[in-house]
């Protein structure tokens, strides 16, 4: 079909356009998908597998989290669970790292079977604090925690980027930048959700070679196996840059549009190559 219209007069960009605009619509389509469908029933399944696929009345995913870890200054947090309701916030099964603000070495763990927030106050319940310097450990039914780490700063830095809509995550990443956060990984998660349905617009590109080759230049194996390999070395180039923004080696807006653009370049060139 692609010799036929060549044949008839058309240049490869009037061949490929209604291919692009077809693409151009699945591509919005996926991205709508992804923020009505995908990301809150990640966020679900996530949520339904911490929870040992048990079918309990338990809070919402987006007042839950499990198995956390939280380093908010010279404080280090883990938890089983953080459940946040109207009245108060549980951490249940809590060790808190208290670390020495200039060296950074811890010199006391404080062990709780659960902490609650509740008017503005942290309690720590059943609690055993262990003194490095002393080595001694100290036991008490209730005892008073002191620190910045308020339940809505705590959800909000441990939410899970890919379970979480594009509104919401905006928010979060400029609370973050106003207060001289690390963003990258955000950023890189926020900007992906654009860059990720845009694949499709490269697809038709990397398939150019074995589409606009002709029979009797032999070797249409041999293109189809360079075609599908194109298609598949994007994944696994995109993927890898999500995961150098996500460190912060690598700037969010180049980690996450650079494969998509530097594929669509080799798609081109491939095109007016096998076109001349």
């Amino acid at each position: 079909e692609i010799t036929a219209m060549r044949a008839g007069g058309l240049s490869a960009g009037q061949v490929l356009r209604p291919v692009g605009l077809t693409c151009a619509l699945i591509a919005g389509c996926h991205f709508l998908f992804q923020e009505a469908v995908m990301v809150p029933r990640s966020a679900q399944l996530s949520f339904w597998e911490s929870n040992g696929y048990s079918n309990f009345a338990a809070p919402e995913p987006e007042n839950l989290r499990n198995r956390l870890w939280l380093a908010d200054g010279r404080m280090v947090l883990k938890a089983a669970t953080a459940e946040r309701g109207a009245a108060q916030t549980a951490l249940n099964d809590a060790l808190v790292f208290e670390r020495d603000e200039a060296t950074g070495r811890v010199f006391r763990v404080r062990q709780a079977d659960q902490a609650i927030y509740r008017d503005g106050l942290w309690n720590l319940r059943d609690v055993a604090d262990f003194d490095v310097g002393t080595a001694t450990v100290a036991r008490a039914e209730e005892a008073p925690w002191i620190t910045t780490l308020t339940p809505e700063r705590l959800f909000m830095r441990t939410i899970k980027a890919d379970e979480t809509r594009m509104g919401e995550l905006w928010n979060v990443i400029n609370v973050f930048r106003g207060e001289g956060g690390f963003t990258g990984g955000l950023e890189t998660t926020f900007l992906n959700r654009f860059a990720g349905p845009a694949a499709t617009l490269a697809m038709p590109l990397l398939g150019a070679l074995a589409g606009f080759g002709l029979q009797r230049q032999g070797g249409l194996l041999r293109r189809l196996g360079i075609g599908a390999g194109l298609g598949f070395a994007y994944f696994v180039v995109e993927n890898l840059m999500v995961a150098i923004g996500g460190l912060g080696a690598a700037a969010p807006l180049l980690a996450a549009f650079l494969p998509l653009i530097l594929f669509m370049l080799i798609g081109f060139a491939m095109l007016l190559a096998v076109d001349r």
